[in-house]
């Protein structure tokens, strides 16, 4: 319970923190293109800290397709969650390094390949389903972030 407890002051403390020096930014829902088009989801960019950690944790269900690019972020977990997850991890250019299908929940670290800068989490299932120009070696184009104002 001590542990919760703490957690939960250290969690407060780093939000006062990030907002008292002007690092909380808004997450913001963007656009994402592939090889085969624009992507059929809903994606929302997440850039700072506090939202980096929270994640998905408060999502009870997410859609195939749908999901969240977590900016400056190499590894997740995915403690706490209720579904599996698909993960593609691209690096500052959005070249696809890597992807991971049905990522289940209750995992502790999940670290990307050498050269991570971002990863994507989409519902489980979106990259079994034709994966809509989802492989390594592919380029995703993002619209909706200022250039490399997120490395």
């Amino acid at each position: 319970m001590l542990d919760l407890i703490t957690n939960g002051i250290l969690l407060g403390l780093a939000a006062w923190i990030a907002f008292a020096y002007g690092r909380v930014r808004s997450n913001r829902k963007i656009r994402i293109e592939t090889q085969d088009g624009p992507w059929p989801g809903e994606i929302l960019a997440v850039d700072s800290a506090l939202g980096r950690r929270q994640g998905l944790l408060n999502t009870p269900h997410l859609e195939a397709r749908d999901g969240i690019l977590l900016l400056r972020s190499r590894r997740i977990h995915t403690l706490g969650m209720h579904f599996p997850i698909d993960l593609v991890f691209l690096d500052t250019s959005f070249c696809i390094l890597e992807c991971m299908s049905a990522v289940s929940p209750g995992q502790k670290k999940i670290t990307g390949p050498r050269g991570t800068a971002a990863i994507l989490e989409l519902g489980a299932g979106t990259l079994d389903q034709n994966s809509q120009g989802l492989s390594p070696g592919s380029r995703l184009t993002v619209h909706g972030l200022a250039p490399r104002a997120w490395i």
